[in-house]
């Protein structure tokens, strides 16, 4: 028990540690953040980060709102695909044991420093010349969530950016709360069922993203690059549909803070070829795009195919690792 102990509280001062170092790494202008969880009516939720200066211990937030317990049943359900129900008994049974495990290890308990919840939005600076805070709407990658990113984007934030992160409810991440309360775990598109029959999630992608038939009707594209096309098509729908929900029916003191002529595209991997994909559609909207590791090749084909075909129309920021330095 003892070794126990100490080890979790070395692991736990650990992470605080680099938490902090990380959050003292450079000066920010504000020294909290505030969080909210919003919801588009018949559609996907999604984390909205803003600048503070509040700071209400109760009201701290950590990296999951639903709790690490859920996020990690989205991973294990991939791992046991095929072999246990995720809505059955024996799932249930699986969440109460992490439920409690997750709470004897640091990730269970620990929060991210200096982000509240429902704290009031910061003035911007009496010395800035912004009439308002620029707005980023992020998009994260496959197999994830937006609150993986939450200590990335609250340190954002604290720069003096609004920042819009959803988790898609296209069978992209491992799991998402849809607006009546049911889970919808990750779709595996190998499976035939997914990739040639309509489940209640791929009936809703566009049967043809343009009208380019040759494409879609050459064999010799892979069933797994059109399925992805389709699907990042989708995920561009949800990334506009946050981005007007929280310009028009967002929080007031949020939406009046931010300054609707800068807003910008971003999001890692997958997320950065749907963040491309927005601005490319729509390059009225927004005023710029970041890009992390952004996926835009697949199985031999260039996509998304309508941003390869007209490229980005904005000033735009490519971040790319060694692994993805070719994608480009």
């Amino acid at each position: 028990a003892g070794s126990y102990v100490a080890g979790m509280l070395y692991w736990y001062l650990d992470i605080k540690h680099a938490a902090h170092v990380f959050r003292h790494s450079n000066e920010a202008p504000h020294r909290t953040v505030g969080v909210r969880s919003i919801r588009v009516p018949g559609s996907v939720a999604y984390r909205c980060y803003y600048p503070s200066e509040e700071k209400l211990c109760c009201r701290q937030e950590g990296w999951f709102y639903e709790g690490v317990h859920w996020f990690s049943m989205g991973y294990l359900n991939l791992l046991t695909k095929g072999y246990i129900n995720p809505d059955g008994c024996v799932a249930a049974c699986l969440l109460c044991i992490i439920k409690f495990g997750v709470y004897l290890v640091p990730l269970g308990w620990i929060k991210v420093p200096d982000l509240y919840k429902d704290v009031s939005i910061a003035e911007p600076l009496s010395n800035s010349k912004q009439k308002g805070y620029p707005l980023i709407v992020f998009s994260h990658g496959l197999i994830a969530t937006g609150e993986e990113h939450s200590l990335v984007l609250t340190e954002i934030a604290r720069h003096g950016y609004v920042v819009a992160a959803l988790t898609h409810q296209d069978g992209s991440a491992p799991r998402a709360r849809k607006e009546d309360g049911s889970n919808l775990w990750f779709l595996l598109p190998q499976d035939h069922e997914v990739l040639d029959q309509c489940t209640d999630v791929t009936c809703e992608f566009p049967k043809h993203t343009d009208g380019d038939l040759e494409f879609w009707n050459n064999e010799a594209v892979s069933k797994f690059a059109k399925f992805r096309e389709k699907q990042v098509v989708r995920r561009a729908k949800e990334f506009n549909m946050v981005k007007r929900h929280i310009l028009e029916f967002g929080p007031k003191e949020v939406v009046d803070g931010i300054d609707k002529s800068r807003v910008i595209a971003a999001g890692f991997s997958y997320g950065a070829t749907t963040a491309a994909l927005a601005a490319a559609s729509l390059p009225d909207e927004y005023c710029g795009a970041v890009l992390w590791d952004g996926w835009f090749h697949i199985d031999g084909i260039d996509y998304p195919r309508l941003v390869h075909k007209h490229g980005l129309q904005h000033p735009s920021l490519l971040v790319d690792s060694s692994q993805y330095g070719d994608n480009h």
